[in-house]
């Protein structure tokens, strides 16, 4: 996190000499966060080894990095993200302006982000017709700089990206800088900045969200890359002694009259010719199977371990496993799932409070505060269990803490106004006046 005292700009002038060395510090950072990318991709160290032509060279890559990735973003963000708010017209502008930025796939496009690099950025901008868009801003085009106050707050953020010019055939650099009420846009070429176009963007605030990972911005796969790196190569080396037999040499021992017509005949007819002191055999390279299998499989051990993702394929994770045997299975990726819920809470309420800034432009006032967003984790879930335990406490508590209990209910409230309003119909059903009976005699004839 860089952090200084001064602002980027001064009554709509851009400091250029700072914002150059921003860039240089920015820049600085590319080369890990290209690698965490990589690493996620599966381009993995593995596929530079060289090894001399004649030897086999086997590089087999073990994508740890996308199924630790995958299964915590799954896991931690798997289902919506729900929201409550302090009232009716609020939820119903703020939700427009969700679904208007297919919010759930940024906010997982946002999750996979920080859980590859450590952090992930989003950019708050208004459209051509004024309405809010936000979308995701990789690390490796842009940054945040901070305060150095004892709770940082955003100074400016910028954005970098490159394009190529056709017409002059050359690379082009795009910068654009975010402080607390104007965007400044600007090129870079050959050195030198071009001119500065200044916009005002009406969000009252740097208009940039920081999703951080942990509070050390650290990927989930950061930590294992070693782990990883030593079990591509043990399985590579596998695969390379497996090459190594299957080259094995045949010995004719007592033969030295055989010819290569002779090789080419007994190879065509399966038929070995030997003379009475004659011994055949193939050299076989000497294996130590056991030993690389247990190499691997202790790498395998160490890498769910520290990474904190429980190895799913494991004969522990049996189908009929209690919920409260699943539970301790999953402790420790629980743990780090509860600190990610906490970062991620913090970015998601401050776009929020991004949104109502705007919103106040055109008189909608909001206080973000009393906005209540909650998780719920995709974890395998006794469903029986649950029943029993909603069985239990149903008439004991109220129906709200009870429903809760019940995983096919996301919201409890939303059941409570269901059961209510159905009930309701019944009751206006059961009391509607009867027809009366038409005067006459039993068969209806008058």
């Amino acid at each position: 996190m860089l952090q200084m005292e001064q602002p980027i700009a001064v009554d709509g002038v851009l400091n250029l000499p700072l914002l150059e060395k921003v860039i240089e510090y920015h820049k600085a950072r590319i080369p890990r966060l290209k690698k965490l990318k990589a690493y996620y991709d599966g381009y993995h160290d593995i596929l530079k080894r060289q090894l001399p032509e004649e030897k086999p060279n086997n590089k087999v890559v073990a994508n740890y990095a996308k199924y630790i990735t995958d299964i915590m973003q799954g896991y931690f963000i798997g289902k919506p993200i729900t929201y409550k708010y302090p009232d009716e017209k609020m939820a119903k502008v703020i939700n427009n302006i969700h679904k208007y930025n297919d919010e759930q796939d940024e906010n997982s496009e946002l999750a996979n982000m920080a859980s590859v690099f450590g952090q992930g950025f989003e950019l708050l901008y208004p459209d051509e017709e004024a309405n809010v868009r936000y979308n995701e801003v990789s690390p490796l085009n842009g940054m945040i700089v901070y305060s150095t106050d004892i709770n940082p707050t955003p100074l400016f953020a910028i954005r970098v990206y490159a394009y190529t010019d056709l017409l002059l055939n050359k690379v082009i650099e795009k910068i654009i800088v975010y402080d607390k009420e104007y965007s400044y846009s600007l090129e870079y070429r050959d050195g030198k900045f071009g001119p500065v176009e200044v916009d005002e963007h009406f969000f009252k605030d740097v208009p940039v969200v920081e999703y951080q990972n942990n509070v050390d911005r650290i990927g989930d796969f950061e930590g294992v890359i070693s782990l990883i790196d030593a079990y591509n190569l043990a399985i590579s080396n596998t695969q390379n002694d497996a090459e190594y037999f299957s080259d094995s040499y045949l010995a004719l021992v007592g033969m030295s009259g055989t010819n290569s017509e002779d090789v080419a005949e007994m190879k065509k007819n399966r038929v070995l010719l030997l003379d009475e002191a004659g011994q055949a055999y193939f050299l076989v390279k000497p294996s130590n199977d056991t030993d690389s299998e247990h190499n691997k499989e202790r790498l395998n051990k160490d890498i769910h371990k520290m990474s904190f993702i429980p190895d799913i394929s494991d004969s522990n994770f049996a189908g009929n496993a209690s919920g409260v045997a699943m539970s301790y299975k999953l402790f420790a990726l629980d743990q780090i799932i509860a600190n990610k819920e906490r970062k991620f809470k913090t970015g998601l309420m401050r776009r929020i409070e991004l949104i109502c800034n705007y919103l106040a432009i055109k008189n909608m006032n909001f206080d973000y505060k009393q906005v209540v967003i909650q998780f719920a984790r995709n974890k395998p879930v006794d469903e029986k269990q649950a029943v029993e335990i909603f069985q239990i406490l149903k008439g004991n508590v109220s129906d709200q803490t009870s429903l809760s209990y019940l995983p096919m209910i996301e919201d409890a409230n939303k059941e409570i106004e269901r059961m209510e309003e159905e009930k309701a119909n019944a009751v206006e059903l059961y009391q509607m006046p009867q027809v009366p009976p038409i005067e006459g005699d039993e068969d209806g004839e008058e």
